[in-house]
């Protein structure tokens, strides 16, 4: 099944929270997405190692035990600097999402999400890359 996202196949899904990673993968899996889970942040670094090539996003909780979100996220543009990332969060600073967008985020997820919200980040991020391509 072709997913509603040209191009989007397959989510590395990262959070701590069993409920968010149950809810994430159910939505996804409505669009015909795949989608690999990581609990924290090393995990996640793991998963992207071995399937860089076939993660086509990750979605990235903020405050994990382990690794948070930010730390996991300079990493995984250590290992792919076009890694495309969405930021997952229930309170994040203003100061502090300006300044991971400004570093290459695509987007935020207000925590808990739903699938109205999940498909409005990524229908953002897909027309803007749409754009781009036109440019």
């Amino acid at each position: 099944m072709a997913t509603r996202f040209e191009g989007l196949n397959c989510v590395l899904l990262v959070d701590d929270e069993p409920m968010i990673l149950s809810v994430g993968r159910r939505i996804l899996t409505r669009f015909g997405i795949e989608v690999l889970q990581a609990q924290n942040g090393e995990t996640a670094i793991e998963l992207y190692r071995a399937d860089a090539e076939k993660i086509d996003l990750v979605i990235l909780d903020m405050a994990m035990p382990v690794m948070d979100g930010a730390a996991c996220f300079s990493a995984l543009q250590q290992i792919d600097p076009a890694v495309r990332v969405v930021l997952s969060s229930g309170n994040m600073e203003d100061k502090e999402i300006a300044s991971l967008i400004a570093a290459g985020v695509l987007g935020v997820l207000p925590k808990p999400y739903n699938m109205h919200q999940l498909t409005a980040v990524f229908e953002q991020i897909f027309a803007g890359e749409s754009k781009d391509k036109k440019q």
